[in-house]
C-alpha cells in the first residue's frame, strides 16, 4: 500500500518519501494540511505540480473549516512555493 511505498530501508534506516506522504491528503485535517504545506514548501517541492494540486484540492475541501489565519497561512505557503490556484482564490 501507500505505507510500503512511503518508506524504504536504507542501511537499516527507514526513509520516508515526503512526496508520497504529503500526497496522501484525503485524511488530512486543517492542522495536518497546513503542516504539509509548510514542510513541502521548505523542501523546495515547487516543481512537483501534482503535489501542490492535491494540497490545493484538500485546502478547497477544508475551506469552510479554516479560520482566517489558517487560510492566510495556506495561501502564503502556496505563494512561497510559487503555486497559484485560481479556484482556491476565487
Amino acid at each position: 500500500g501507500a505505507r510500503a511505498m512511503a518508506s524504504r530501508s536504507r542501511l537499516g534506516v527507514v526513509v520516508c518519501d515526503p512526496l508520497v506522504r504529503w500526497g496522501t491528503t484525503g485524511d488530512m485535517g486543517a492542522k495536518e494540511l497546513l503542516d504539509a504545506i509548510d514542510h513541502a514548501e521548505r523542501a523546495s517541492t515547487g516543481k512537483h505540480r501534482a503535489l501542490w494540486e492535491r494540497l490545493a484540492c484538500r485546502a478547497q475541501a477544508l475551506l469552510p473549516d479554516l479560520t482566517a489565519p489558517e487560510l492566510c497561512r495556506a495561501l502564503f505557503g502556496f505563494h512561497r512555493a510559487r503555486y497559484r490556484d485560481e479556484g482556491l482564490c476565487a
